[in-house]
């Protein structure tokens, strides 16, 4: 297989991998969640008495306290600096199975398998580089830049948009309300985030404190909508092993997660730049 062909049949895949890889910007880093109460008042169904789940929705510095001490404090969710993750990515198209690597500040690595070929994104802080390579074949390496490079480096983000919204400080927050559904209470917050180049509303479930669901607005009048289902707990960490993205009410894709781990030690060789690139 010639570079042209096999650069032909990754463009083929290119709208599945960058929605696939937007899933990647949204792997929900939150701990177990510490259930309170205020003011000696008993807990209604959500977790919250109506009273301070009116307070939590008050302001961002209410929303702010409340989702990280659900989520087990500020310390420890700043605590957490590495994480490996494995699983399949389903299109349309077929399956493409998936390691992504992440390191705080601003570092990833991911590897997707494809039939006939493997490629590789990698982001260091403003270096972003990819390496495609098929048997038989001599690996093609080269940087990316431009409106490319800068979506692929989103992915350098370890948290996802409202985890760094709320723990970071990453974004705008435009409202705060709260709203029933048929899948319980949820708090809806409409923020803007400058960081990932993205206006959206995030649907928080009120009992559990954790991410529902996210509707992004794309520059172009479309809406992205992803779902994040089945949470799990991994190494004490809980993190939905299923995000499906629909664009438009349109499916685009689904990650299932097989394995994921927290705090681990990673290789700074996995991030640097290939000989090759380096002048």
């Amino acid at each position: 297989m010639n570079y042209e062909l096999l650069k032909a049949r990754i463009w083929m895949w290119g709208p599945f991998i960058l929605a696939g890889l937007l899933f990647l910007l949204t792997l929900y880093f939150v701990i177990p969640i510490l259930t309170s109460t205020s003011g000696g008042e008993e807990p209604v169904e959500t977790g919250y008495t109506r009273q301070s789940l009116a307070e939590v929705t008050a302001s961002r510095v209410n929303l702010r306290r409340a989702y990280l001490a659900a989520h087990g404090g500020e310390e420890l969710l700043a605590g957490l600096h590495s994480s490996r993750a494995r699983g399949v990515l389903e299109t349309s198209a077929g399956l493409v199975s998936f390691v992504s690597i992440k390191k705080r500040p601003g570092q990833s690595a991911l590897m997707l398998r494809f039939p006939n070929h493997e490629q590789k994104f990698v982001v260091d802080g403003d270096v972003v580089w990819q390496r495609i390579s098929a048997p038989q074949q001599k690996p093609v390496v080269n940087r990316l830049e431009g409106s490319e490079g800068q979506q692929v480096r989103h992915l350098g983000a370890f948290f996802d948009p409202v985890m760094a919204l709320l723990l970071e400080n990453e974004g705008t927050i435009h409202g705060i309300e709260t709203a029933f559904s048929e899948d319980g209470t949820m708090i809806i917050v409409d923020f803007e985030s400058e960081a990932f180049d993205l206006r959206s509303t995030a649907f928080i479930n009120a009992s559990t404190l954790r991410l529902a669901s996210r509707v992004d607005a794309l520059a172009s009048g479309k809406e992205r909508t992803f779902f994040y289902l089945d949470y799990q707990s991994a190494n004490g960490v809980f993190v939905p092993f299923v995000v499906e993205s629909y664009l438009d009410g349109e499916f685009e894709n689904r990650v299932s997660i097989e394995q994921i781990e927290f705090n681990l030690g990673i290789f700074p060789a996995t991030f640097q730049l290939p000989p090759e690139l380096a002048n």
